[in-house]
């Protein structure tokens, strides 16, 4: 009986010290997918540049089809809030104008990510104020070559 009691106080101890360590990994990893979520986008957005041509009816623009996925299962931190937004230059900010991905994880602050334009003559920017992404599961997002005050890689979600 002693013995069952000290293993279970042991087993007790060794989790509530490996915790810590456990969700420090699962942030980490969760933050390198989004990360690579961000350059998968920068990526397609270059891809749709250089091999369409911009138009002005979006209808008739060149499209791509690329799909992400947000961090899950138990080796990813749980993720309130993702989504694509376009960041306007600001006074704090003034270098970051363009394609922003915002995350947070569960009780933790604001996160944002810049997704740059894939050259200096293509733009890239958002279907209305911001596109929503799944926080688990797969989102489909369609860009499009649009001719808005020069060639934008314009990002929507397909719903």
């Amino acid at each position: 009986m002693i013995r069952v009691v000290t293993t279970v106080l042991l087993a007790v101890a060794l989790l509530a010290v490996s915790t810590p360590a456990i969700d420090d990994a699962r942030m980490t990893t969760s933050v390198d997918r989004i990360e690579s979520t961000a350059d998968r986008i920068e990526r397609a957005a270059g891809e749709v540049a250089a091999s369409s041509v911009a138009v002005a009816d979006p209808a008739l623009a060149g499209r791509s089809v690329l799909v992400v996925t947000a961090p899950g299962g138990f080796t990813a931190a749980s993720i309130d809030h993702l989504r694509i937004v376009d960041a306007p230059a600001n006074a704090t900010h003034p270098d970051v104008d363009g394609v922003q991905l915002v995350y947070r994880f569960r009780h933790g602050p604001r996160r944002t990510l810049h997704v740059p334009p894939p050259t200096d003559a293509v733009d890239v920017d958002v279907a209305g104020e911001s596109v929503p992404l799944r926080t688990s599961g797969e989102s489909r997002l369609v860009l499009r070559l649009v001719e808005a005050d020069g060639p934008t890689v314009r990002i929507a979600r397909v719903r």
